[in-house]
């Protein structure tokens, strides 16, 4: 028969306590780690912006939105005027045939000149603008 000794109790608290040590260090090792690679995740991150940063490519060209701008508007108007003037040429005589029984019809020549008055200075105006010497180059 073995008589149970005190001694037993604390080796087991002992163990116990030793077992509580070695999962603490290993929770702590796990949040260093989580801590290093979150850390080396910030790190890239911020060489990342830090280099986009250094670039030498501004985001927004003022002058090439500015060309770019006159290029589609003159290209518009100058489309819109060809437009324009190919549908009077087709369209007058084509209302001329229709309207047979009418007494007043439309002369062609009075209707393009009519057109090229109302027009032709702003579409002047436009090309000019979009033809004119950059002197901020």
């Amino acid at each position: 028969m073995e008589i149970a000794t005190g001694n037993e109790g604390g080796e087991q608290a002992q163990l116990e306590s030793i077992k509580e040590q070695a999962e603490r260090q290993e929770r702590l090792e796990r949040i260093k780690l989580n801590r290093d690679r979150h850390m080396a995740r910030r790190e890239l991150e911020l060489r990342q912006l830090q280099a986009r940063l250094e670039e030498k490519k501004p985001s927004f060209d003022h002058l090439e939105h500015t060309d770019k701008s006159r290029k589609h508007i003159a290209f518009v108007f100058v489309y819109g005027y060809i437009a324009l003037v190919t549908i009077v040429i087709i369209g007058v005589p084509l209302y001329n045939a229709l309207a047979l029984k009418q007494p007043n019809t439309l002369e062609l020549d009075k209707v393009l000149a009519q057109i090229g008055a109302l027009i032709g200075s702003p579409l002047g105006f436009v090309v000019g603008y979009y033809f004119k010497e950059d002197s901020r180059r």
